[in-house]
């Protein structure tokens, strides 16, 4: 469900849609933009989404990367670009422009900004930027819609991700159902998730490229090791 590891695996064998969307195919599930034509939609980047937004990527790394002094570009360089920003920012811009566009009846935007911001940090004030420049983005979504040519018949539906710890009083983020799953209570099970536990604080985390990451159980039953069973882990660690 990773971005960068789904555009590297079009690029190397012209996949068209993700690999949720494609096991949704398999099992004839439909997604709601499919109830529309392909040219009355505007597609954000979804973790189950149809089809590459190649310009859309183009763009936000020309913001991302030009015009700034060689200074800047080392500073950001160290404590990292921030791709996922411009990526969103470029996304809003298109979704405004679609929403003027009367042939348009579908649209969509994803944002993880508030949920990356929860999983690193309780951190009240951290949160509530986070909190602010989401509703900061719904209220210039509105204000589009409200000026778009089919502002009556427009309706705005939010949805949210899984629930998180918000209490200063906890420093853990939440129960570790790698952990769990690896030890003999929660059955010696082997886990994989789409990306390293803790990725955040690790350096293996660095590789955007990883989509599949086995944590192996010390207290598995399972003859030598094998990974041939193993716990995706979906429902605790929120896959993105």
């Amino acid at each position: 469900m990773n971005f960068f590891p789904f555009y590297l695996g079009y690029a190397r064998n012209r996949r068209v849609d993700m690999p949720g969307v494609e096991v949704l195919d398999e099992h004839g599930i439909p997604l709601l933009m499919d109830r529309f034509p392909y040219n009355e939609t505007f597609q954000g980047f979804q973790l189950y989404g149809r089809g590459v937004s190649w310009a859309t990527l183009r763009d936000s790394l020309k913001r991302t990367f030009t015009g700034k002094p060689a200074k800047e570009l080392f500073d950001e360089w160290q404590t990292g670009f921030s791709v996922g920003s411009s990526l969103y920012t470029q996304t809003e811009r298109e979704l405004v422009a679609s929403l003027n566009n009367p042939r348009i009846h579908y649209l969509d935007y994803f944002t993880g900004e508030y949920d990356h911001a929860a999983h690193l940090t309780n951190d009240r004030v951290v949160q509530l930027k986070a909190l602010e420049e989401v509703d900061a983005l719904v209220g210039r979504i509105w204000t589009a819609i409200s000026k778009s040519p089919l502002a009556d018949s427009t309706v705005l539906v939010m949805v949210s991700d899984h629930g998180m710890n918000t209490s200063e009083a906890v420093y853990s983020q939440g129960y570790s159902l790698v952990d769990w799953f690896n030890s003999a209570a929660g059955g010696g099970q082997h886990v994989l998730t789409n990306r390293h536990p803790s990725t955040e604080f690790t350096l293996k985390g660095l590789d955007p490229l990883v989509s599949e990451v086995i944590t192996l159980s010390t207290e598995s039953t399972l003859s030598g090791g094998s990974v041939r069973y193993v716990s995706d882990g979906h429902a605790g660690l929120g896959w993105q």
